[in-house]
């Protein structure tokens, strides 16, 4: 079958959703399919093939509201002129709106729900309405709906009586590396906290900052991650953290694996994900996680990680300060929690029910994509 990718930045990845794109995208062409990605020219000016992927390269208005919609809006009208695939698979509930068009060429729409866009802090008024109403298209509208998360499967089934398929992320076999980056910024390894995440409010890295102040002489807490339309809120977390912060921005090759490879404990304190990439790689390398009690981090570490109440500060701090009094058991918390990502969640498997889900769309009274226990498209 011939699949086309809509709505991410396009690949190479540089984030989770193009992510997603790029690991099951290059696994469907091992499979003898044809997969061609839309990419933002920004991110990937390159229209050269990509892992047996094609490339399409194409504008967009590089605002907070406009960028996401005016690209996925062009992407659509190429693949309207062009009558391509067989598949379009769009990423995230903005695009959403956009998924009926596809049929007017004979094309089957597939919308990939990462999370609710329309909780995030970002957004005003007019937007959140919008979002809102996307979120109604992105089930009601394509012949399937796709979501990262069990949270979430339920809350669109609950609330639109219609079926959505559950497919989580994947994660890669991790690369631990040894620590040589990491003598370059003064950091030794299993003496530093990490944080990897976009610098947004509902990530909640301001309760972090203010439970980190709290320490007693804590280890360095290292933030990995940038903004995202989040300038004030960036300048918010610089200008309030305590000492003993080192904020390096967006991270991504040796250094994000120097980093997993040799932290002493991942926190990811949000308020709000869909199936968090970040955490489940940080678990994969086996480090101990300390997670904000929302569903989908929940879903992710579950008994295998510690958890505190969203935005629980005195709870934050007191769970730190126990984690940091007790390195035997942060060592075993990684292993479990290492054993139960890389047993749970694969790429492999992300790309097999990926399919199952398409084929599901093109013969929509086989039986080919049965619902397993999980949720999940049967393999």
């Amino acid at each position: 079958m011939r699949i086309a990718f809509l709505g991410s930045e396009g690949v190479p990845y540089p984030n989770a959703f193009a992510k997603i794109t790029e690991e099951t995208g290059w696994r469907l062409v091992e499979r003898g399919h044809e997969v061609l990605v839309y990419g933002r020219r920004r991110y990937a000016p390159e229209a050269t093939p990509y892992r047996g992927m094609t490339r399409v390269p194409l504008p967009s208005w590089n605002s907070k509201h406009l960028d996401t919609i005016t690209f996925s809006f062009l992407s659509t009208l190429h693949l309207l002129r062009s009558g391509w695939a067989d598949i379009a698979h769009y990423h995230g509930i903005g695009p959403s709106v956009l998924a009926v068009l596809p049929t007017l060429r004979g094309i089957r729409s597939v919308v990939h729900i990462h999370s609710l866009d329309w909780q995030r802090a970002k957004w005003g008024l007019l937007a959140r309405r919008y979002l809102c109403l996307s979120e109604v298209a992105a089930v009601r509208f394509p012949h399937a709906t796709v979501t990262v998360s069990q949270g979430l499967k339920a809350y669109l089934e609950d609330r639109y009586r219609r079926t959505v398929y559950y497919v989580p992320q994947g994660v890669d076999r991790p690369q631990r590396r040894q620590p040589k980056m990491l003598d370059t910024l003064g950091l030794r390894p299993r003496r530093y906290l990490l944080y990897m995440g976009r610098l947004v409010p509902e990530k909640g890295l301001h309760y972090l900052l203010q439970a980190y102040r709290r320490l007693a002489e804590p280890p360095p807490l290292v933030v990995a991650g940038g903004g995202a339309h989040s300038d004030d809120y960036v300048r918010h977390v610089r200008d309030s953290a305590p000492p003993g912060v080192l904020f390096l921005g967006h991270v991504e090759g040796r250094l994000k694996e120097e980093l997993l490879s040799h932290a002493y404990l991942y926190i990811q304190p949000s308020e709000m994900e869909g199936l968090s990439l970040a955490l489940l790689e940080a678990m994969s390398y086996g480090n101990a996680v300390l997670v904000s009690d929302i569903p989908e981090n929940m879903e992710a570490a579950g008994e295998h990680g510690v958890s505190f109440p969203s935005r629980d500060i005195d709870d934050l701090t007191g769970k730190l300060a126990e984690l940091l009094k007790n390195p035997t058991a942060v060592r075993a918390l990684g292993r479990r929690a290492r054993e139960h990502v890389l047993s749970h969640y694969s790429w492999d498997r992300v790309a097999e029910e990926m399919e199952a889900v398409y084929q599901r769309v093109l013969t929509p009274t086989g039986e080919i994509a049965a619902i397993g226990p999980e949720g999940r498209p049967a393999r």
